[in-house]
């Protein structure tokens, strides 16, 4: 059951309880995804309107390589491409005609993360934040747009492509692989968050005290 009494995640909690992630002494947004695929992502290349943090700009990642969304592949039909995309918050008000391509633009990282999407329908073209783009198209099916290539079926998009969702932060699958070769909490954070620091606001003497 979901709810039953775990030892080793309350003994976890009670000796973390109270510590969180700084960067230069500032509370930061530590994001955190399944698998980044390779390489983690530079914040402002992902979220739009982001300021650049040295504690967020990505690192090369060699230990997800067990995950099973490391390399995927995704046919979509484009029809229901256009649909979703049609409803996206940025295209509202557009007209979308039928889907004709996409570009993948601005490859990042050693898992060639793109930054943004060209979308060219029959009325035209528009540009489109990449994680933007694959919320609308949706992260279940296009798990990243870490893409190593898309081939135009005819009627259908096939995806190939690496890791699963956002790419910013910390790698769920990676961290799991550093603790299994012996890193500590400590080094996973140090390695995800470059220069960010584990402080402690509260809870220091229960813990000194235990």
């Amino acid at each position: 059951p979901g709810n039953r009494h775990n030892a080793v995640i309350s003994s976890a909690l009670e000796a973390t309880r109270g510590q969180v992630l700084t960067s230069q002494g500032r509370l930061f947004s530590a994001y955190f995804h399944s698998t980044c695929g390779g390489s983690t992502a530079a914040v402002e290349q992902v979220f739009s309107g982001q300021a650049p943090q040295g504690v967020l700009a990505g690192v090369r990642c060699p230990f997800c390589a067990q995950s099973p969304a490391y390399r995927w592949t995704a046919s979509i039909h484009k029809d229901v491409l256009q649909q979703r995309l049609a409803a996206a918050p940025e295209l509202r008000g557009q007209r979308l005609g039928a889907l004709r391509g996409l570009e993948f633009c601005d490859l990042q990282g050693e898992a060639g993360r793109a930054a943004s999407v060209r979308v060219r329908h029959a009325g035209g073209e528009v540009l489109l934040n990449a994680n933007r783009f694959r919320l609308a198209v949706g992260p279940g099916e296009l798990r990243s747009v870490a893409l190593e290539k898309v081939v135009d079926g005819g009627e259908t998009f096939e995806f190939h492509g690496r890791g699963f969702g956002h790419g910013v932060g910390l790698c769920q699958y990676g961290s799991q692989g550093m603790a299994e070769r012996g890193y500590s909490c400590e080094q996973i954070l140090g390695f995800y968050f470059p220069g960010g620091e584990l402080t402690r606001l509260y809870g220091a003497e229960t813990a000194a005290s235990r």
